[in-house]
């Protein structure tokens, strides 16, 4: 009697762990229609379920399996589905559809109590006409996209680019009565103005015109350039349709013109003159920015007499050719004049200049927009006493 008693108690200790435990399965629940692909929470609920239990959701079509949708989830947080994906893929629009929730070690566990489906069906929307959004139209556009010179024997040409940055084709020039305008600026002075090309057919979005003339720039000669006080300008300004031909807007481009005009010629600086009373010893620094001239060299010279005016004296004046060195930009020449002892100032005229067949043109000025440092008037006094000359 004692053993049969024992053996009963034993088998009542194996069955109490899983008293009470359950998961319940609450959406889908049965007669939903899911979209596929839509997001939606499966939930469950968990009772009497230890911490740290985790549980699974299994995709069933008809009562056959069709995989697996997550696993090792916890046990009492909602799954939010993309509804149709699973371990074998996308699930295919349909009816019949259940989820199975189950514990991993598989003691627990519960059906969808009725079938759900999934629908591949999008939804249209009933707005009102009254409240739709206005159409929107598309319309081509005008814009400058680049600016630049073309150089020549005078100096440059100026050249602008435009292009259909709009949404739609340019009109054919024959349904185009009035063509957009255009006009090129320096400094707000006006280099060229008239009217766009437009091609005879439908210019697409992104069509561009090049090398669109705009006008000269004529670089002058030294002495012109030194009594003029020349050069060459600012900034460079291109507007375009300011007339607004098919309703399209204004457009408008301002560049520094000095970049420009060093990527083809040359900008000679004197940057620096001094005198040594002592040694007699003239030192002019000099600066070289841009196209280096093609015969590899500027002219600079140095005298006591403005050579327009009055013949310098040769023994107070020099003339040297300054060779240009690879990408090297400053430069520096010393000189002994002979200057009289018994003088006690003395003016100076330095001058560097572009020398004939280099990048630019003979006898023009080296000044792009420096005003007037291409040459200098330096007038030296002698330290110790006053001007006697």
């Amino acid at each position: 009697m004692k053993k049969i008693f024992l053996i009963t108690l034993i088998g009542i200790y194996f069955i109490l762990p899983s008293h009470g435990q359950s998961l319940t399965m609450t959406s889908p629940n049965g007669g939903e229609n899911w979209l596929l692909d839509s997001v939606h929470p499966v939930t469950w609920t968990a009772t009497n379920i230890p911490a740290g239990v985790k549980v699974k959701l299994i995709l069933f079509k008809d009562g056959a399996r069709v995989g697996l949708i997550a696993d090792a989830l916890a046990a009492g947080a909602p799954y939010n589905w993309t509804v149709g994906q699973n371990e074998n893929g996308t699930a295919a629009a349909g009816g019949g559809y259940t989820i199975r929730v189950r514990s991993m070690d598989n003691a627990v566990g519960d059906f969808s109590n009725q079938s759900f489906a999934i629908s591949d069906m999008k939804v249209i929307s009933r707005t009102p006409p009254d409240r739709l959004p206005p159409p929107r139209f598309k319309f081509p556009r005008l814009e400058v996209s680049k600016i630049d010179l073309t150089p020549n024997v005078d100096g440059f040409g100026i050249i602008f680019n435009y292009k259909n940055v709009g949404e739609a084709p340019l009109p054919k020039a024959s349904e185009v009565p009035l063509k957009p305008s255009y006009r090129v600026l320096i400094d707000g002075r006006e280099t060229a103005k008239g009217f766009l090309f437009i091609p005879a057919f439908a210019a697409q979005p992104g069509w561009e015109q090049k090398g669109y003339f705009g006008g000269w720039i004529v670089l002058p000669t030294s002495r012109a350039a030194e009594e003029n006080n020349w050069h060459i300008g600012t900034t460079v300004t291109v507007h375009i349709n300011e007339n607004q031909v098919m309703g399209m807007k204004s457009h408008t481009l301002s560049l520094p013109l000095k970049p420009i005009a060093l990527k083809y010629k040359c900008d000679a600086l004197i940057t620096g003159v001094s005198l040594n009373w002592q040694t007699r010893v003239v030192t002019v620094s000099l600066r070289v920015d841009g196209m280096f001239p093609a015969s590899g060299n500027i002219n600079l010279t140095c005298s006591d007499r403005d050579e327009f005016t009055i013949s310098p004296s040769y023994k107070m004046s020099f003339f040297q050719t300054v060779v240009l060195m690879g990408n090297q930009h400053f430069y520096t020449i010393s000189r002994k004049l002979g200057i009289p002892e018994h003088y006690r100032s003395i003016t100076l005229y330095v001058k560097a200049y572009a020398p004939s067949g280099g990048n630019d043109s003979t006898g023009q000025a080296v000044d792009m927009d420096y005003r007037n440092n291409f040459w200098k008037q330096c007038k030296f006094v002698y330290p110790d006493s006053n001007p006697v000359r």
